[in-house]
């Protein structure tokens, strides 16, 4: 059998970095396994690839990098299914809160009343603090169990190299940079594996739950809401392709004064030695004034 198919992209490195390809070689099952905690993945055809993106905003990229850690994520259902189902219990709880939360105005002169209404809302809000601990605890368990058989599977890979891969007269890989993608870059795709679990199937219960709740209390109020909301998320939209835009021009300056920087200082005694201190001052504030005017339009939008 072959081994799966895995892409890590890899963000904010230097563009002078070189694509680090990992490609598998087909071979007979091993009986190696991490523990009984970790079991191994089927297999499926394809190649390891861990590349540098310079396109982070690419649908396919997303896609492809989504479509290679499938396998791994599919291996912790039961977890992720845990957490999503406390963060219903959750969702849940909080539907029952706002309600009887609504009523205590009314019921202020009537103790028993506060008496009961009180120990159901302290009972609802315990139960909702124990669901979204445990719905985090579980998601973050599936996320690190994630990373962990990433982190074997392409540390099993490297192995597999043969030795040109790491000596290959200047234009081999070196140990720091294996280390630093199998460690760091495997903990941001444990962070984003989280964040993406506790967001999507949680937001939409709670979504749901809370439209529910209007159309109970207002019919007429849910039905404007309904209306507004679509011209909201247009606005939001194009808000966020400008700022995308603006960041991306912030970026570049940077970018830019950081290549002239790394042109300009290890040359300074060329500099020097042709009288270039005054061209090359007004060359730096310029880019340093861009790189201002930017920054500053990114934070004020």
């Amino acid at each position: 059998e072959n081994r799966p198919t895995m892409t890590l992209t890899l963000l904010r490195l230097p563009s002078s970095t070189s694509l680090l390809d990992l490609k598998s070689i087909p071979r007979k099952p091993s009986n190696l396994t991490l523990n009984s905690k970790f079991p191994p993945v089927s297999p499926k055809k394809g190649s390891i690839v861990i590349r540098c993106s310079s396109n982070r905003n690419s649908v396919s990229s997303s896609n492809s990098s989504l479509q290679a850690i499938k396998p791994y994520l599919q291996s912790e259902w039961k977890l992720i299914l845990k957490g999503w189902a406390f963060g219903a219990i959750s969702v849940f709880s909080l539907s029952r809160i706002i309600p009887k939360a609504g009523k205590l105005s009314s019921i202020l002169c009537d103790v028993n009343a506060i008496k009961r209404d009180g120990m159901m809302l302290a009972a609802l809000f315990s139960a909702r603090l124990v669901a979204n601990y445990l719905q985090q605890a579980f998601l973050w368990e599936a996320a690190f169990n994630l990373a962990c058989k990433i982190r074997a599977y392409v540390f099993e890979r490297v192995l597999e190299r043969d030795l040109g891969f790491f000596e290959g007269g200047g234009g081999g890989v070196t140990a720091g940079d294996i280390a630093h993608r199998i460690t760091t870059e495997a903990a941001d795709v444990a962070d984003t594996v989280f964040a993406l679990l506790n967001t999507i199937v949680p937001s939409m219960l709670q979504l749901s739950a809370m439209g529910a709740q209007m159309l109970i209390i207002s019919p007429v109020l849910s039905l404007i809401s309904a209306l507004v909301v679509p011209s909201v998320a247009l606005a939001i939209a194009f808000l966020g392709a400008r700022l995308r835009k603006i960041s991306r021009k912030a970026h570049l300056s940077v970018a830019a004064l950081s290549a002239y920087l790394n042109e300009v200082l290890p040359s300074i005694l060329f500099v020097k030695a042709s009288n270039m201190e005054w061209s090359e001052s007004v060359r730096f504030k310029r880019l340093a004034y861009t790189d201002l005017s930017r920054q500053l339009k990114k934070k004020k939008m």
